[in-house]
């Protein structure tokens, strides 16, 4: 009876380490096919790819959940220099594949994160962002859909640029993908992963616009930022 016992249980660990192999090897497929995809997508219109060591992302959420980044697309808009690349969170015991577009500025601006409200439960924005936050006022129905923070005291600021016309494109035309602003970046995250060529494209429709439209207003508000920054941190 014993010698039958051992024999079920290895071979019931033989049949779970030949599952493990399976499921990795399935994924390691998975991931392959979107660096590639990455990569294609990134010669077609002439910008880099590469498999990076280290995650691109220095935002301020998901700094403990973001397990992995795959392939990163990099080149410019608007002589802005960008990276584009997906992300594995850990949700739960899900792991969801996300993306996410970041371009550098030289502007200092408010932490800011503009973001469709179930996207992220505000427990979970409470925790990852450091910064004292303050819930800025959006126009009329974008109050019920829609979440924008900031750094407490900033909100006239941050609602300059966060315009009626800033705030109509997201929900309207970009209903999915949403802004952080942190530390001169700007990071804009798809609430899914970017499946095709529409959705690369979509991701650099944006940041093509909001840096030839929005990046002079950002501009415009440094000075009374950096000014108003120094008083506050006194």
């Amino acid at each position: 009876m014993v010698g039958k016992g051992q024999s079920a249980i290895t071979g019931y660990l033989i049949i779970g380490v030949i599952f493990l192999i399976i499921l990795g090897y399935s994924i390691g497929r998975i991931y392959g096919a979107r660096n590639i995809y990455y990569c294609r997508f990134a010669k077609a219109n002439r910008y880099n790819c590469n498999i990076p060591k280290e995650s691109p992302y220095d935002g301020a959420i998901f700094q403990q959940e973001l397990e992995q980044v795959h392939a990163v697309i990099s080149g410019f808009v608007n002589e802005q220099p960008f990276q584009m690349f997906d992300y594995s969170e850990r949700v739960g015991d899900e792991t969801i594949l996300r993306t996410i577009f970041k371009f550098k500025t030289n502007i200092s601006f408010p932490k800011t994160l503009f973001i469709g409200k179930g996207f992220m439960s505000e427990e979970k924005i409470d925790h990852y962002f450091s910064f004292s936050q303050s819930a800025a006022s959006l126009d009329g129905r974008l109050n019920t859909t829609h979440l924008l923070l900031c750094e407490k005291g900033f909100e006239i600021e941050v609602l300059q640029l966060f315009s009626q016309e800033l705030q109509l494109l997201m929900s309207e035309k970009y209903p999915k993908l949403w802004f952080e602003f942190s530390d001169k970046n700007i990071f804009i995250h798809s609430q899914e992963k970017a499946e095709g060529q529409e959705d690369l494209s979509n991701l650099i429709s944006l940041a093509d616009h909001f840096t030839e439209n929005f990046l002079p207003v950002m501009k415009s508000i440094e000075d009374d930022y950096i000014h108003l920054k120094g008083l506050h941190d006194k």
